[in-house]
């Protein structure tokens, strides 16, 4: 390279074509090989005197064609409308966007338009082989469709409708419960933090952020109730945006203010070390079960992870919900759950065996 006349080596360096538009001088890189930096120098003139003699003769060129987004840059779109609020809608949009994404690359499929029903098909396989239940696995085909439509697919002309009701479709099984026998175990084989946890899930029935995100603030001691409420500063809400009320019982007010004089300074009732919501209840409960000798030796999960598939907290919910159901009405319970109608609540409630149903119609027609 020349500089104030002398050359000097430049062996990182690289040849540009230099341009003017009006005043403004434009530099367009064209690499360290001399031949090719004067090939494009000798296409660029040419195109230049090409656009000059058009304009001359009134041609009016075709605009170029827009580079067309890909399924990589849709996935970055797709995070920022859909992955956003509460950490499981967060975890779902941000896991399901990234496996279809590696599914299409290593596919080869880099457009949306290049993708196939026989792409959507291979990944609930995949899914099941991680172990994920039927129920999980529809959930996320239902996300799925949420990135196909906002990638300008049709989900509806991509899949045929036959596959369309195997994906989506969820088994019809009973609502698991806890028994007492099952918690006073599990309690009694966990940590003081641990244990009161669990009977919080057990006796209020929250959802698991919902317990994470709770402030002090949120209990009423005075009429013994706990409150869901929007954390705007967390930039979290209650799912289905719903604020509510539940009875504290009289046994587990009284754990709680006895926490909260251990706690005197957090912001959160189970926060973490750094007082932030904790969100891995479902990993100590899994550790705590494991103690407490309750695994059955028997699921997947129990031979490949040593954690059992018979302990999950929406098992909980379930267990309180069908639990209240017995003193309260339909009403209510929904209430309690936070759901926005009876069909939702239903899916909680575990019927009735057959003693209780027995003794039921024993005293109706007494």
């Amino acid at each position: 390279m020349l500089y104030n006349g002398r050359e000097f080596p430049a062996l990182n360096g690289s040849y540009q074509i230099r341009h003017y538009v009006g005043d403004k001088a434009v530099y367009t890189t064209v690499g360290d090989d001399l031949d090719r930096a004067e090939a494009a120098l000798s296409q660029m003139q040419d195109t230049m005197q090409l656009n000059v003699l058009n304009a001359k003769l009134g041609v009016k060129l075709p605009e170029p064609e827009k580079a067309k987004k890909t399924v990589a840059q849709y996935k970055e779109t797709f995070w920022v409308k859909y992955a956003v609020g509460r950490y499981d809608k967060v975890a779902l949009y941000t896991v399901v966007a990234n496996d279809l994404c590696k599914l299409l690359s290593l596919s080869g499929r880099l457009l949306p338009e290049e993708i196939e029903e026989a792409d959507i098909i291979r990944l609930d396989p995949q899914w099941e082989a991680r172990g994920l239940a039927k129920t999980t696995r529809s959930n996320r085909y239902t996300t799925v469709r949420c990135f196909l439509r906002h990638s300008g697919v049709d989900p509806d002309k991509l899949i045929d409708k036959p596959t369309n009701q195997k994906l989506k479709s969820e088994p019809t099984t009973l609502p698991e419960v806890y028994t007492d026998e099952e918690v006073a175990k599990l309690i009694a084989a966990s940590s003081e933090r641990h244990a009161l946890v669990w009977e919080s899930f057990w006796k209020r029935g929250f959802r698991d952020e919902e317990l994470a995100f709770l402030e002090w603030e949120n209990i009423d001691w005075k009429n013994k109730a706990a409150e869901i409420r929007f954390k705007s500063s967390l930039n979290w809400k209650p799912k289905d945006s719903e604020e509510r009320l539940v009875p504290v019982p009289e046994s587990l007010i009284t754990k709680h203010a006895a926490w909260r004089g251990k706690n005197p300074a957090t912001r959160f009732v189970f926060g973490t070390k750094n007082d932030r919501p904790d969100i891995k209840f479902l990993k100590a409960l899994k550790s705590d079960w494991r103690a407490a000798g309750l695994n059955c030796g028997k699921c997947k999960c129990c031979i490949e992870r040593s954690e059992c598939g018979d302990a999950y907290l929406h098992k909980f919910r379930s267990s309180y919900l069908t639990r209240m159901h017995g003193h309260c009405n339909s009403r209510d319970v929904v209430r309690l759950a936070g759901h926005s109608s009876l069909e939702t609540t239903l899916h909680y409630l575990r019927p009735s065996a057959m003693p209780q149903l027995q003794a039921a119609a024993n005293a109706a027609w007494a």
